[in-house]
């Protein structure tokens, strides 16, 4: 499950190359879909 969620942040990562902002929403949209709220707040 762990390398499943990895992976899909670096597919987030690497799909929001040029435009930072949206990549890093994105993950922290799907941070917060894992109940993980400290580290979408951080991102």
């Amino acid at each position: 499950m762990r390398r499943l969620f990895l992976a899909c942040c670096l597919m987030t990562l690497l799909a929001g190359c040029g435009d930072k902002a949206k990549g890093l929403y994105e993950t922290a949209q799907l941070e917060e879909k894992q109940f993980n709220t400290p580290h979408a707040t951080g991102l």
